[in-house]
């Protein structure tokens, strides 16, 4: 969890190969605590999905 200096939360964490980091921030800390919950529970299931994947350009994943 990361407090900005503008006094908003973002929450990020490591699980595995996936670094979910929120697309936005947050006003309160349990904000970003309830956003990383869901994303641990959707990683789990199988159901995350990388907001940032669509951002990868077909030459960077060929290169891959």
């Amino acid at each position: 969890m990361r407090k900005l200096p503008w006094g908003r939360y973002q929450p990020r964490y490591l699980h595995g190969e996936i670094r979910p980091v929120a697309p936005d921030t947050f006003p309160t800390e349990a904000d970003a605590l309830a956003w990383l919950s869901r994303s641990e529970a959707e990683i789990t299931r199988g159901a995350w999905v990388d907001p940032n994947a669509g951002k990868t350009t077909f030459a960077e994943l060929a290169e891959r």
